[in-house]
């Protein structure tokens, strides 16, 4: 039987088979044809894609656009780790370029396989093996992913502060924070620490070198798993959290404008039918405002400010989760505070206290 090798089979190759057999007609040639390309496909069968790996069982064979990650690395392999245009990420065992740089962009095939891991235990898990990769000169995904379609997976949680595993493979740590959706939304937009996958006994490998469980509890370390978007969405969006920007929105949408409204130098007149007008405070707030321009006419300070000038920008520092007090630096220094207060009506947060207005005297700082 005669085959030609599917790896040298070029048309000059080709051309040179013919013409020592003579091969003049089409209705000659299909045959001859028809016989190379099953000589070829058996002799594909039986070429090894990768490196011998212990006990694997081919699952599928997959092409994608993929964007270069970074290196990572387990027991059994060393592979690069991959985004995918949908922000999931996929590890691949590949033989990596020279010169490679982060967020390079290949065009990919590459085969998964079910390996049984060595070691003291055994572990069954799914490990991409790549068969092919052509760079490509385009943009990175990472350039277009839009933080709304982030979603957390886990959440682990101790006095230390924060580790969050997201939906498309990365990880991220919050220093210092607490489990709250105001926390969470700033972890949107980080910067990866690390990397992730779900193993099919459901721990979580970090980085290729070590696992986590999700489902254990620790002493003061604790997990929060979100099985589906509905029980993410129930996190984000909890009405009594304060923390969200969600719930702090009106109170920025006022103290925004009141301070554009005071770097413009507008007459007071101005200024109250604003402050009056304004959908992002309370009625209380309205009453309180008007009451003290009554007794003071003429004050020698901005009221709302809680300050003779107009502050640049200003800068979070505390919340009162218990008593709903919002403080804010309002100088370089940071020893200059404004007190704000909010006050929840139906599923909104509205400012019901701002500098001296409607704030009670222990609490105002001047």
């Amino acid at each position: 039987m005669l085959c030609f090798s599917p790896y040298t089979n070029d048309i000059k190759t080709l051309a040179m088979i013919l013409n020592a057999l003579n091969i003049r007609s089409t209705a000659a040639l299909l045959p001859i044809l028809l016989l190379l390309a099953a000589c070829n496909g058996k002799q594909q069968q039986g070429k090894p894609v990768v490196t011998d790996t212990t006990g694997f069982v081919p699952v599928n064979l997959q092409t994608d656009t993929l964007q270069y990650l970074m290196e990572g690395e387990n027991e059994d392999n060393h592979y690069g780790l991959f985004l995918t245009k949908t922000a999931d990420t996929v590890a691949i065992v590949w033989d990596r370029p020279s010169g490679l740089q982060s967020s390079a962009m290949f065009y990919c095939e590459w085969e998964e396989k079910e390996i049984t891991s060595g070691g003291d235990s055994e572990v069954k898990y799914k490990q991409a093996y790549m068969k092919s990769f052509k760079p490509l000169n385009i943009k990175p995904f990472v350039n277009h992913i839009n933080p709304e379609l982030r979603r957390l997976r886990y959440l682990f949680y101790s006095n230390g502060g924060l580790v969050g595993y997201f939906n498309d493979g990365t990880v991220v740590g919050c220093p210092r924070c607490d489990p709250y959706p105001g926390s969470v939304e700033r972890m949107l937009q980080m910067q990866p620490m690390g990397t992730y996958v779900v193993l099919d006994d459901g721990s979580l490998l970090i980085d290729g070198s070590r696992k986590e469980y999700p489902e254990e509890k620790k002493e003061w370390n604790e997990w929060m798993i979100f099985n589906s978007d509905a029980e993410w969405e129930n996190f984000m969006n909890d009405k009594d959290d304060l923390t969200s920007e969600q719930n702090q929105r009106h109170l920025m949408q006022f103290l925004n404008g009141y301070i554009k409204l005071c770097n413009q130098n507008k007459n007071l007149k101005e200024t109250m039918n604003w402050v009056l007008a304004s959908t992002d405070v309370t009625d209380g707030f309205k009453s309180a405002y008007q009451q003290f321009y009554r007794e003071n006419p003429e004050p020698d300070f901005d009221p709302v400010l809680s300050a003779q000038d107009c502050p640049e920008k200003i800068e979070l520092q505390s919340i009162g989760l218990r008593d709903y007090y919002f403080t804010f630096t309002i100088s370089e220094n940071k020893e200059d505070l404004l007190v704000t207060k909010v006050k929840r009506a139906g599923d909104i947060w509205l400012v019901d206290g701002c500098g001296v207005i409607n704030i009670p005297e222990e609490k105002i700082n001047r």
